[in-house]
């Protein structure tokens, strides 16, 4: 049985709580129009009612946040939620949670199950939320779903969610042994808790019912059971750390064959950071909507050599690939896209062979989203011989033309060795075209270091 606390010292608490950053009591609130006012329903829509003998609350969608739990950032949450064997066919199954460490009504750490997956490890989800976007597509795998998440229909089901600086772990119906331990939670910063009741999905969703809410600020971080899973390229020294993110405009119709000035024109840059394993979260800096739904993502390569590169990526939802201006790889992985079951989830399934030139080179990746996760991640199958940075200073001359076997003829100079290479050279009564490499002697004049033909 649940702890219950009489309205008036509920009360007390949650105004204790919104002045203090911990607590080690267990708040409970009763989900009746009584304690209506003990949350914050923003644009919810939601009803209560008395559901096989429990108060519940129902949520058809939105966020709704317990008032006075400004100061969570270590703690349990739980209730207890029901999922329904008969529901309309014209409806998908409901999708509900726990949302926690919420800094606003768009940024906050979600738990969810996903009743329609029972069975599978997509019955359970951990991931992050930003700019108010789901993000399922990016977060998934250990540390995010557990193997398998099963739990009866036509019944209530208890949660529990403990959280512990940057890991937690989530309990169902079984409090003693944890079906899922959250490896790497993206957010540490205190924020409320509460109730998250919408997939994003742009079709009507089966209602969400809780009942017996609870909570505690703890005052150290709990000691979890669970062990973390180990995760593929976490920590790879391998990884895209940091990329150059546009502002977000609205999607071409198709992706331009060069990167011409009338394309970059306008562009400003933003610095967004890649996480543990390499996931860049568009929308934690660019605004995503129907009509700014695109941007493009870059890295610059100072290469010691000419040489290539394989290079591995992935995306969400679609990817135009240009290396120094032009286009070399067109990608969609939206949702079904590929088949039926295909749900469009960001990894590294894809490679390409970056052809890359002495000196200053840069990627630029045109990523588009329609929902559930705007993202893009890079992994290079070695640093040897390159540098990759985020300076917006270009390091390309995108309008240098081509030479006559349709290469790139932009000349790059690098600043460390002092060295200026030129790739397209020609000379008066001689059809051969060669590339030339120059340095700076001691008075700082460049001197010709050898010349070859192409």
């Amino acid at each position: 049985m649940f702890k219950k606390m009489p309205s008036m010292l509920t009360a007390c608490m949650a105004g204790l709580l919104a002045t203090s950053a911990v607590s080690a009591e267990v708040v409970s609130i009763p989900m009746n129009a009584e304690n209506e006012d003990k949350w914050e329903f923003a644009d919810a829509t939601y009803k209560f009612e008395t559901y096989l003998g429990q108060e519940a609350l129902v949520l058809e969608k939105g966020l709704v946040l317990a008032k006075g739990t400004e100061g969570f950032v270590n703690g349990t949450v739980e209730f207890d939620i029901i999922y329904e064997r008969a529901y309309d066919p014209e409806i998908e199954k409901g999708f509900g949670g726990i949302a926690f460490r919420a800094h606003t009504l768009t940024e906050y750490q979600v738990v969810h199950s996903r009743d329609n997956n029972f069975g599978t490890t997509y019955g359970l989800h951990y991931f992050p939320i930003y700019d108010g976007q789901n993000a399922v597509q990016l977060y998934y795998g250990p540390g995010h779903n557990p193997k398998v998440m099963n739990a009866p229909y036509d019944q209530w089901v208890h949660i529990k969610l403990v959280v512990s600086e940057d890991q937690g772990e989530v309990y169902v119906d079984d409090m003693t042994t944890p079906i899922l331990f959250i490896n790497n939670i993206r957010d540490t910063k205190a924020g409320r808790i509460g109730i998250y009741g919408d997939y994003g999905l742009p079709i009507p969703l089966a209602p969400v019912r809780v009942s017996n809410f609870q909570y505690e600020i703890a005052d150290e971080p709990p000691v979890l059971v669970g062990t973390p899973e180990e995760v593929e390229y976490a920590n790879d020294p391998n990884l895209v750390q940091n990329w150059l993110i546009t502002q977000s405009f609205q999607a071409p119709d198709a992706a331009a064959p060069e990167l011409t000035e009338a394309v970059r024109e306008g562009l400003e840059w933003t610095v967004l950071d890649s996480d543990y394993v390499g996931i860049a979260n568009i929308s934690r800096i660019a605004h995503w909507s129907p009509t700014t739904n695109a941007i493009y993502a870059r890295v610059n390569i100072n290469s010691e050599t000419a040489q290539t590169k394989k290079f591995m990526f992935g995306f969400s939802d679609t990817a135009s690939l240009y290396l120094n201006g032009k286009l070399i790889v067109d990608m969609n992985d939206e949702f079904q896209k590929r088949d039926y079951r295909f749900l469009g989830t960001m990894g590294f399934f894809d490679s390409v062979y970056l052809p890359l030139r002495e000196g200053g080179n840069e990627l630029w990746i045109l990523v588009t989203e329609k929902f559930a996760g705007w993202g893009v991640k890079g992994r290079f199958a070695d640093l040897e011989g390159i540098e990759i940075t985020t300076a917006t200073e270009s390091a390309v001359n995108f309008d240098a033309g081509t030479s006559s076997t349709g290469g790139d003829c932009s000349a790059s100079f690098t600043p460390d060795t002092g060295r200026l290479a030129i790739p397209c050279v020609t000379i008066p009564g001689d059809a051969t075209e060669y590339e030339a490499n120059l340095s700076l002697d001691n008075n700082s004049n460049f001197i010709v270091d050898e010349v070859n033909p192409k």
